[in-house]
């Protein structure tokens, strides 16, 4: 792709050329007009062919006769005029373009033919070009609100990046209500030139910028995103916030593996494999990303939850415990040592309540500061009631966290209304504060993910292949694909996997049933026959697999039954035979090349309900071990693995089966997609029992449509 464009200099806004301003009540042109000139320090220059005025200041038909080159365009015209539009500015020199018109490649085969004239004038010129199709940029430090939205926005320390204007609109007002200044807000709609990382990385080197929130639904280049985000993640928490949760890689009716790639997996499994955070809605986002902006990260995720009432402090704990969050009891000594200074027989627990021990900050003081200040817990979260009755600790709480050098988190009970009337004083020491418990609980959750996060060290590149494996499924796939082999069958798929280490009972091919009894009888009963072929991709959907054949008699009956009904499906039809395995648990695994993402390894339970019960885990190829052993720990089946009501199953083999299925997939692209299903592990070992594997450019198969 060459060197990557940059737009650097696009937030120095000097001078700003609105085209396509008017006096009009609710027009676009005349919401911008008011946006920009509420505060802007310099030169805006009106562009409007029909008027000579506007806002009291000249106005200018053409670009072409500004009296100078302004820094910015504004561009918000019918979608027909953009391009030549654009070709004036680019003609007077104007580097920096924002373009709100839509209509683009979101609406049409035409709106995409513009689009794609746009893409290419700006990069031959070098131009930054914002949108088609956004609602602009905010830059509290200038200020420059560029966009039509009429609100004024405090300075603050958080930066938004949204794909979506309604959703980016969304956060800024959750935002608003918790308090929480921006710093950076830029729509970057279609991302003709501008997109998520260019934008990113400009607020990567933002000294107004701590932490940054990215909105979007299809990001254009979303591996080179994450990538990146990975890397500012480490300095800058950033939290995803996500709408649109449609099909991810590749909708492929080919295999398990294509079919149950679905987004909310697979966004699931890259934000924990980079390290990021996901929001579920905008006012968690806005929680978050105040707590992330207010205080530093836990060391661990030992959480102590102190109140002076036990209700919302529970609801606090249900959350934080399927978030990652440990909620560990307090030691005796710990115990002792709080009521000894208290002097009172309080006992704490975990959470710990004192209502029932007197509502005095000294009491909250000692109990916050002992909590904290202990080897025993990494964070405190702090809940009281904001009642004019009652004598608030929010100071005992503030020394507690300044002696013990550790962060907190507060939830005041009372409603939003007297909660906006506190000064919020811990939020000044570092201690974010909230009124609703379960909003407590998602920023103290973010906090201990970004603390994970900033202490997980880097796991070395996987190297479960050989030179040797790797030289030998070279040579094979080129012979594959030289005789013009996509969708292999079940034969060439297990004899291609063999070779990089994936072994199993391969099958072996007949030509009639008594070749496929004497095989039987090498082996003994029981046996399984199953359907051979290039066409029928799922055997057991189309009736072709007999399982459990005990005898050369059932053998030779079932064998001419199940090749004639075969052979309707695919007049090439053949059958295979192979031993049966024994009962075990049965693990799906796979890995799809998809379109965006690049090639994903994919881990689940298995067997002929695999679609339904959806228990999925991906990553992005390749991967090591610690990441192939978190994606057997994620699925909810994993008490099985461990050993629930019976022996533990061999977890290291089922990972060392992924990691060399990632390998394959990013060091061969000739792969488009691998299907192991079933696996079954057993104490000892694990057996590929079916395979399917899938080569590149079987359009039939893979419709290169993919959504995320």
């Amino acid at each position: 792709m060459g060197e990557r464009f940059s737009p650097s200099g696009f937030f120095d806004v000097a001078s700003v050329a609105l085209i396509g301003v008017s006096e009009e009540p609710g027009s676009i042109g005349g919401g911008l007009y008011k946006s920009i000139s509420d505060g802007f320090p310099g030169e805006i220059y009106c562009v409007n062919p029909k008027y000579i005025t506007l806002w009291e200041r000249p106005c200018y038909p053409s670009v072409l006769q500004l009296p100078a080159v302004p820094s910015h365009a504004v561009i918000a015209v019918a979608r027909q005029r953009v391009t030549g539009i654009l070709q004036e500015c680019v003609q007077l020199g104007i580097r920096n373009i924002v373009v709100i018109s839509a209509g683009f490649k979101e609406a049409d085969a035409q709106g995409a033919a513009w689009e794609q004239e746009i893409t290419a004038r700006c990069r031959q010129r070098g131009i930054s070009l914002l949108g088609p199709n956004t609602l602009g940029f905010i830059d509290t430090a200038i200020p420059c609100n560029c966009t039509f939205l009429p609100d004024r926005f405090a300075p603050g320390p958080v930066s938004v990046i949204s794909q979506s204007g309604g959703v980016g609109m969304a956060l800024l007002a959750a935002l608003k209500d918790q308090r929480c200044g921006i710093a950076k807000w830029v729509g970057i709609g279609n991302e003709a030139v501008i997109d998520a990382v260019d934008v990113l990385r400009l607020l990567a080197e933002d000294p107004a910028t701590r932490v940054i929130a990215v909105c979007f639904e299809g990001l254009r280049d979303l591996l080179g995103f994450l990538r990146a985000a990975k890397t500012v993640n480490r300095t800058k928490p950033i939290i995803l916030l996500r709408d649109g949760k449609g099909a991810a890689g590749m909708r492929a009716a080919a295999s398990h593996t294509g079919t149950m790639a679905q987004s909310s997996a697979v966004m699931a499994g890259l934000v924990e494999q980079f390290g990021l955070i996901e929001a579920r809605s905008c006012r968690e986002c806005a929680v978050m990303l105040k707590a992330l902006s207010i205080s530093p990260p836990p060391q661990g995720n030992r959480i102590a939850i102190l109140t002076n009432t036990a209700g919302p402090s529970i609801l606090a704990a249900d959350q934080l415990e399927p978030a990652g969050a440990a909620l560990p009891q307090p030691s005796a000594e710990l115990q002792t040592a709080i009521d000894r200074e208290a002097g009172l027989p309080m006992r704490l627990k975990n959470p710990a309540d004192i209502s029932s021990h007197g509502l005095t900050p000294r009491n909250y003081g000692i109990a916050a500061r002992q909590l904290l200040s202990s080897a025993e817990y990494d964070l405190l979260l702090g809940f009281f009631s904001l009642n004019p009755h009652l004598n608030l600790p929010d100071m005992e709480l503030i020394d507690a966290v300044r002696q013990a050098g550790k962060p907190a988190a507060a939830c005041f009970l009372a409603s939003e209304e007297v909660f906006r009337g506190y000064d919020l004083k811990p939020e000044q020491a570092g201690i974010p504060c909230y009124c609703d418990p379960q909003d407590a609980a998602a920023a103290v959750a973010a906090l201990v993910a970004y603390g994970r996060a900033s202490n997980s060290a880097e796991e070395p590149p996987s190297q479960a292949l050989t030179e040797e494996q790797r030289g030998a499924v070279a040579r094979r796939l080129a012979a594959l694909e030289k005789a013009g082999h996509r969708i292999l069958s079940e034969q060439e798929s297990r004899e291609l996997l063999s070779l990089a280490g994936i072994g199993g009972d391969a099958p072996v091919l007949t030509a009639g049933a008594e070749e496929a009894a004497a095989a039987a009888e090498r082996w003994g009963y029981p046996v399984a026959l199953k359907l051979h072929s290039h066409i029928v991709t799922h055997k057991s959907d189309a009736g072709g697999v007999r399982l459990n054949i005990q005898s050369r008699a059932e053998l030779l009956a079932v064998y001419d039954e199940l090749l004639t009904a075969m052979r309707r499906l695919d007049p090439a039809a053949a059958l295979t035979v192979q031993p049966m395995r024994p009962e075990g648990f049965e693990l799906m695994i796979g890995a799809v090349r998809a379109e965006g993402a690049g090639p994903l390894v994919m881990a689940g339970m298995g067997g002929v309900y695999a679609e339904v019960l959806r228990d999925t885990a991906f990553r992005m190829a390749p991967i090591g071990a610690g990441q192939a052993l978190s994606m057997l720990d994620s699925l909810r089946c994993t008490p099985i693995l461990n050993g629930f009501r019976g022996q533990p199953l061999d977890k290291a083999r089922a990972a060392e089966l992924l990691q060399r299925l990632s390998e394959l997939m990013a060091s061969f692209p000739q792969l488009r997609e691998i299907d192991i299903n079933p696996c079954r592990v057993y104490p000892g070992g694990t057996a590929v029992l079916d395979a399917r594997v899938v080569l590149k450019d079987q359009a039939s198969v893979f419709p290169a449509s993919t959504v995320f």
